[in-house]
């Protein structure tokens, strides 16, 4: 058989545009190292008549990237007078900042004694790095700072490891040299930084960029969530908020406390106060969030340490028990009114009353997924009726019309034998007749965040507490889990299961390529709940 030209790959019977991600350019789609997108054909002509259609996007993808990165940055020479600019500027700033918090007595015992419990560690990591020339754990450090002090490093790829191990050396001798300072040893900061090896280059500031709103400050914590904020550009809106809701509840806790003093302790009080409010629950996910953030700022060198990493939540056994929708519960959902007398409450987004739930039972999507489909999404390929589970951007008002959890996310579903026994595709006929757009068009995206399932997932819960079925365990994403205990019990395979709900693991054997639509049809048709008494089928609204 003729091997396959560059970048065409075949997965099952659909040939797809494959490509290693360049290395200059990793950071922008992490934790991905390769690109794969289907060419949606079973033709090995027509694969090769579309593949340089796809290659040139990427091409100009990467030079829009690479463009954009270098864009108001200065050129680095790595030589050797480069190097020592950069590591002479790295600690420069960290013993001139802990030389500010120091002299503005931010600093307790307390602190001192935890610092020098971190220092040693690290010290002992970068150490064991260093000797056996491990710049893995570096290298990411290397390339953020000169991202964040926008230097453009020129050299081969050698010059860049000789630039990380001297970054790696530079970083002990900081460390130890902070580790001498908080033992209470006198070791003083230099009178003036280094000067850069030629004009282009910037100077070093003489009070670190990293210490704001004043001399001896320190670093405010809402700053570092601005900083992760600004990161990814086009992260959504609501998870900004979550994310800087818990911050500010945070700062007012601690009395707005500097990021570089913060301990363990404030975090341990912050998890105590919160379960006095709150589930559990709710507890581990704040702390989720302000993990996240004090993570990214120590990975990007803005902090010394990581005081949140390893807090966990206690829950009790008991509590931890998620009590999914019973057989009882669904019986009495498909027994409403929304079935018997095809009651179609405006809230409830008309005809999405009846499909929504129907839809999750047979496919385990989450809510947003289905109630942003539209009559494009519903194909037929290879005589497999299935949903495309996309998100979608308007490019030109620069607005993101669907929005997927993650890129795992992405993915085509076929429709459940069940579903189109229930009617589904005479729905869907009805509504292309009808000229309609949206799956379910009654809904509406909410204004703040543009979700079509929001109004809809409110209704979804007074519906179910009138009927008797509630508790916060029971919601909309309840099907979500009866679904995919329903594939178990079904004999449906945990990697075929996994594809049909988007769901991501930590197998790395699954990273590449996705389940054609022919390996996914009989999975998902093996579903079955044999002790539902249901027996609807839709009927259009003229016949009713």
């Amino acid at each position: 058989m003729p091997a396959l030209p560059t970048n065409l790959a075949r997965v099952g019977a659909i040939y797809k545009f494959r490509a290693r991600i360049p290395t200059d350019l990793l950071r922008f789609y992490h934790p991905k190292r390769e690109i794969t997108e289907s060419l949606r054909t079973k033709s090995l002509s027509e694969a090769r008549r579309l593949l340089p259609a796809v290659q040139l996007k990427y091409q100009q993808e990467w030079a829009n990237l690479r463009a954009a990165a270098t864009d108001g940055f200065t050129d680095l020479t790595l030589n050797d007078a480069g190097i020592a600019y950069v590591v002479a500027m790295v600690e420069h700033e960290s013993l001139a900042g802990d030389e500010a918090i120091r002299s503005a007595g931010h600093y307790d015992i307390e602190e001192i004694r935890e610092y020098r419990e971190r220092l040693a560690d690290s010290i002992n990591t970068l150490r064991d790095a260093a000797a056996i020339r491990d710049l893995a754990l570096i290298r990411p450090a290397v390339e953020e700072y000169l991202r964040l002090k926008k230097l453009n490093p020129v050299g081969r790829p050698e010059d860049f490891d000789r630039l990380a191990l001297a970054y790696l050396h530079g970083a002990i001798r900081t460390n130890e040299t902070l580790l001498a300072r908080m033992r209470g040893d006198p070791v003083p900061i230099s009178s003036a930084p280094p000067p850069p090896p030629n004009r282009a280059l910037p100077a070093i500031p003489a009070h670190p960029s990293t210490l704001s709103g004043g001399a001896g400050n320190g670093t405010s914590l809402y700053s570092l969530f601005e900083y992760w904020r600004d990161a990814v550009p086009g992260r959504p809106q609501r998870t900004i908020d979550d994310f800087e809701k818990r911050v500010r509840a945070f700062d007012a806790l601690t009395k707005h406390k500097p990021a570089e003093r913060l301990l363990k302790a404030d975090f341990v009080a912050y998890r105590d106060a919160r379960l006095k409010e709150v589930s559990p629950a709710t507890v581990e996910k704040d702390l989720s969030f302000l993990k996240a953030i004090m993570q990214f700022a120590f990975d990007s060198d803005k902090l010394p340490a990581n005081p949140a990493a390893g807090i966990k939540v206690a829950k009790n056994e008991m509590d931890s028990t998620r009590r999914d929708l019973e057989v009882e519960d669904i019986n009495t959902l498909l027994a409403s009114r929304i079935y018997t007398q095809s009651h179609r409450p405006r809230a409830g987004g008309g005809e999405a009353a009846a499909w929504l739930p129907l839809m999750a039972l047979y496919s385990g999507a989450r809510l947003e997924e289905l109630c942003q489909l539209t009559l494009a999404d519903i194909k037929t390929e290879a005589r497999i009726p299935h949903l495309r589970i996309l998100d979608l951007k308007d490019e030109k008002a620069d607005k993101q019309i669907k929005r997927l959890k993650n890129v795992g996310s992405r993915r085509e579903i076929p429709i459940a034998q069940k579903l189109i026994d229930h009617g589904f595709l005479d729905y869907v006929r009805y509504l292309r007749q009808q000229k309609q757009t949206w799956l379910f068009p009654e809904l509406k995206p909410d204004p703040k965040y543009g979700r079509r399932g929001a109004s809809w997932g409110k209704w979804w819960g007074r519906w179910r507490t009138a009927l008797e079925v509630g508790g916060r365990e029971k919601c909309y994403h309840a099907f979500r889990h009866v679904f995919k205990s329903a594939c178990r019990a079904s004999g449906v395979g945990e990697d075929i299961h996994d594809a049909i709900t988007g769901h991501c693991t930590n197998h790395i054997g699954r990273d590449y390529g996705k389940f054609p639509l022919e390996a996914l049809k009989p999975g998902i048709d093996l579903v079955a709940y044999p002790e539902l008494k249901f027996t609807w089928v839709w009927t259009p609204p003229q016949s009713k």
